[in-house]
């Protein structure tokens, strides 16, 4: 595996980011409001599982784009279109946006400045926009995985 873009380094730098706003916003949240969270859960666990599929999702991106796996693996040279690599920015931008609309709606809905009814509405758009990110992630993720499979173990072995 040869990496071909300078665009790979800050890739890998913009999804630890990632990950790392994901754990300090939950570790956060989790410190100053333990009382008051502990009935939902459930929630947090679903915003970690979106966090985790956007980390992954990220970084599969990235090793497409950047570097020459799936030239080496089935003969298909990614590494230099720019629609591939404005389709995947579009869609780690829009996930990073649901990721926060999630944490503003769902897990902190008492400190925006809305009405009850369109918080309400917020919450409803946000889960169904989650829902369909969630697949779409997942449908990428399944599809590459031979390709995820390898870099992994190209990494710890």
């Amino acid at each position: 595996m040869k990496i071909i873009s300078l665009s790979f380094l800050w890739g890998i730098v913009f999804t630890v980011l990632i990950f790392a706003f994901m754990c300090c916003a939950i570790g956060e949240d989790f410190i100053r409001h333990k009382d008051r969270r502990h009935p939902a859960l459930y929630k947090y666990v679903i915003f970690i599982f979106m966090g985790i599929l956007l980390t992954v999702f990220s970084f599969l991106f990235i090793i497409l784009t950047a570097t020459n796996i799936l030239k080496i693996m089935s003969g298909i040279d990614m590494s230099h279109s720019p629609l591939v690599s404005f389709i995947g920015m579009f869609f780690m931008g829009e996930a990073i946006f649901i990721l926060a609309r999630y944490f503003a709606y769902i897990l902190a809905p008492e400190f925006t400045k809305k009405s009850e009814s369109e918080i309400v509405q917020a919450q409803k758009q946000t889960i169904l926009l989650s829902i369909l990110n969630v697949f779409i992630e997942l449908f990428v993720i399944g599809y590459y995985r031979d390709v995820l499979w390898y870099v992994i173990s190209w990494i710890f072995c």
